[in-house]
């Protein structure tokens, strides 16, 4: 387990890489948008991802042919040759960091007597809440196989209309879809858990992943996070820190639920009679999510004075980062901006230009 010290948050983010074709002619790679529950598909926010997508492959030193905007939803990326293979999650990457106070953003049935209940599957989860998703517009839908582990076949999307969008709007034999209950997000988290002492998964692990379900909106999202302040700290062959600063309203954010889990953490122990001690069972954490994912949720120690104000300082550190693509991915997603949109490819690979 981990302890939050000040200015400082530890993470792990692993790239990914994809398959690339032979093209003697280039290639292009076609990604569509997939606007969530409260965005709009404007002309503005296309030109505005196009933009970042072009930053990122420019800072990444990738020479592209062009990047431009299709059909209003379709943003091509053309290469004179075959495109690189690294590049699959950092240029398109969303790029969506949110900050939650864990154990208090938790929402049932992911947590019980505030301790975190994580399911072993979206699916288990998501048809546990049916009767809430019932209520009101839903947040988001999912589409799983009805056969085997209920994979995930499509989503999160917001509307049972762009779910099925790339099915030609007809939902696939054996499927079902589940619906994600207003203002709640799915997140997902390592199967090798250990978050916290308190912590009861409902089963064992599925496919080394659990799922939650988060209360929107978090602590701290995107414009809590100053652009310009991010960098990379420290960095070696095999790991890079990245420092993200914080808006004025940002920081404010940061020490207020820092300080507010600091001061459950000890009323917690005091009421266990452990008000004395670090007891790790009653430190409470802040979960640090990219993308849907959770990658950290380092704790207050509740013991240390210095921490009763909450952590102040402007800016936190994000530690431990793999850098076996290239150090300081991460600033870079960062840096450039979250991608306004949720963009998918519209094939696994890049097609070869004819």
């Amino acid at each position: 387990m981990k302890r939050l010290l000040p200015l400082v948050l530890l993470v792990c983010l692993g790239i990914g890489c994809g398959p690339s074709p032979n093209c003697t002619h280039g290639a292009e790679f076609v990604l569509r948008a997939v606007p969530q529950r409260g965005e709009r598909l404007t002309t503005s926010a296309m030109q505005a991802a196009r933009s970042i997508i072009s930053r990122r492959l420019e800072r990444l030193g990738v020479k592209v042919t062009s990047v431009t905007v299709r059909g209003g939803d379709e943003i091509v990326v053309s290469w004179p040759s075959d495109p690189p293979t690294y590049i699959d999650d950092i240029a398109w990457k969303r790029g969506q960091l949110q900050l939650f106070d864990f154990e208090k953003s938790l929402a049932p049935p992911t947590v019980a007597n505030g301790y975190p209940t994580p399911y072993t599957t979206v699916y288990a989860l998501l048809s546990a809440v049916k009767a809430e998703a019932a209520r009101g517009t839903p947040q988001a839908y999912y589409l799983f196989a009805t056969t085997g582990k209920h994979r995930v076949m499509q989503g999160p999307a917001p509307t049972r209309q762009a779910l099925l969008a790339p099915y030609n709007g007809k939902q696939p034999a054996e499927s079902t879809i589940l619906a994600v209950p207003a203002n709640r997000e799915v997140v997902s988290g390592p199967g090798s858990f250990d978050w916290t002492p308190g912590t009861k998964p409902i089963g064992p692990a599925s496919d080394e992943a659990y799922s939650y379900l988060f209360k929107l909106p978090p602590a701290l999202g995107g414009s809590d996070f100053n652009k310009s302040a991010i960098s990379v700290a420290n960095s070696t062959d095999v790991r890079a820190d990245v420092r993200v600063g914080f808006t004025s309203h940002g920081a404010k954010a940061f020490q207020a639920i820092t300080k507010a889990e600091y001061e459950r953490g000890r009323l917690l122990a005091s009421r266990n009679g452990d008000a004395g001690k670090l007891n790790p069972r009653y430190a409470q954490h802040v979960a640090i999510v990219l993308d849907g994912y959770i990658y950290g949720t380092p704790y207050i120690d509740y013991t240390d004075p210095s921490l009763s104000a909450g952590i102040g300082g402007g800016y936190a550190v994000i530690q431990h980062i793999p850098s076996y693509t290239k150090p300081g991915d991460l600033a870079l997603i960062l840096r450039t901006g979250s991608l306004p949109f949720v963009f998918k490819p519209v094939s696994p690979v890049p097609v070869c230009r004819r």
